[in-house]
């Protein structure tokens, strides 16, 4: 049996992150998500909901690529202020 791989896609660069579980990746989808309806940045940056909004997708690329991926950090998901949070080590 495969085990799928997770990643998180935020529109923008480099777009697809890497995510050690699908719950990561819901949560780190739910937060970013939450924080741009909450501070209404869309509106702010003159886009839709939309087209920066962060979404869970399976891997695309091989293991090999999603364990390296892993080793170099999470994507900049934005914190509670809109604003994009610090890397650290993917969990």
């Amino acid at each position: 049996m495969e085990t799928k791989l997770w990643a998180l896609l935020i529109p923008g660069p480099d777009e697809v992150w890497a995510m050690a579980s699908k719950e990561k990746a819901e949560a780190d989808a739910e937060l970013h998500n939450a924080i741009l309806t909450r501070n209404n940045l869309p509106e702010q940056w003159g886009v839709s909901l939309e087209s920066v909004q962060a979404q869970v997708i399976e891997w695309p690329y091989s293991a090999e690529e999603h364990a390296d991926a892993l080793m170099n950090g999470e994507p900049n998901v934005l914190d509670g202020d809109g604003d994009p949070r610090p890397e650290t080590p993917n969990g």
